[in-house]
């Protein structure tokens, strides 16, 4: 991905650290042809702008009426208010999907494949995993997992623990888990499916499961679906206060009844709280 420039030039604005975020997010199209995260963020943003400043000359404008005023920022709010909203939520549901994506293509599976590409193909596929997933629980539960992968591949794999391990199923699971990646195929992808599923019936964290087991391309699927995380908490989906309080994004910003008070600017603060200022992976 193309590395974006940060602008801060002598003169200009030093870049907060939401800007610097949000620029970190490469322009131009995805595969498909649909703007980038990047593009979508930044157009909301310059629409949010141009919807303060137009809030903003109409209060200075000394030849309006308060009427007038309150129609004109009515007709700015139409004007802008739909289109901040929309590439918002466009950015915002496609850093989510791009991060569950690529989450799913950190996962090791057989045949150098991924969670992602090694879909469950057809409903045999399904019972056989359904069916390994209770053996698997059932042996973990009674302490015989690491028999039951001796019996498989008739040996038994090394860094096995029968028990006094800090977390034998742990450990069981992860091996089980590396078991299936070795043996490839059909079988590989079944034990592989049923191993993540079992963990979450054990209580095991299936990250725990397969995280050591990465190879270097997983690794860096792993790191877009952080970078692509961040986005999708870190994009806002408001409009800029100009009635006295921010308007949610999803709901109706365009508010019936009475006369509302004007509010000179608007909310400024466009950085969240909590947000997690993690590099993506082009950087």
């Amino acid at each position: 991905m193309a590395q974006p420039s940060v602008i801060d030039t002598a003169g200009e604005k030093p870049q907060t650290p939401y800007e610097r975020l949000r620029d970190s997010y490469p322009l131009g199209e995805d595969s498909d042809g649909s703007p980038r995260i990047g593009v979508l963020w930044r157009a909301a943003d310059r629409e949010r702008g141009a919807l303060r400043d137009s809030v903003n000359a109409i209060m200075a404008d000394e030849s309006l009426s308060e009427e007038g005023k309150q129609q004109r920022i009515d007709a700015a709010m139409q004007r802008l208010g739909s289109r901040i909203e929309q590439q918002s939520l466009q950015a915002r549901e496609k850093a989510q999907r791009f991060a569950k994506e690529y989450s799913e293509r950190s996962v090791p599976m057989p045949g150098g494949r991924s969670l992602f590409t090694a879909r469950v193909e057809d409903t045999s596929e399904l019972l056989a995993i359904q069916h390994e997933t209770e053996v698997i629980v059932a042996a973990a539960d009674s302490g015989s997992l690491s028999d039951k992968i001796a019996e498989r591949r008739g040996s038994r794999p090394k860094n096995i623990h029968r028990g006094g391990a800090s977390d034998p199923k742990l450990e069981n699971l992860r091996a089980y888990y590396a078991d299936g990646l070795e043996a490839g195929g059909l079988q590989g992808r079944v034990q592989c499916h049923a191993v993540l599923r079992a963990a979450g019936q054990l209580g095991v964290d299936p990250e725990d499961v397969y995280g050591p087991l990465r190879e270097e391309n997983h690794r860096h699927n792993l790191q877009e679906a952080q970078a692509y995380r961040t986005a999708a908490e870190s994009i806002p989906t408001t409009i800029p206060d100009v009635y006295g309080r921010p308007v949610p994004g999803g709901s109706h910003w365009r508010k019936g009844g009475g006369t509302r008070p004007l509010v000179t600017g608007g909310s400024k603060g466009f950085l969240p709280a909590k947000s997690q200022r993690r590099k993506p992976s082009w950087k």
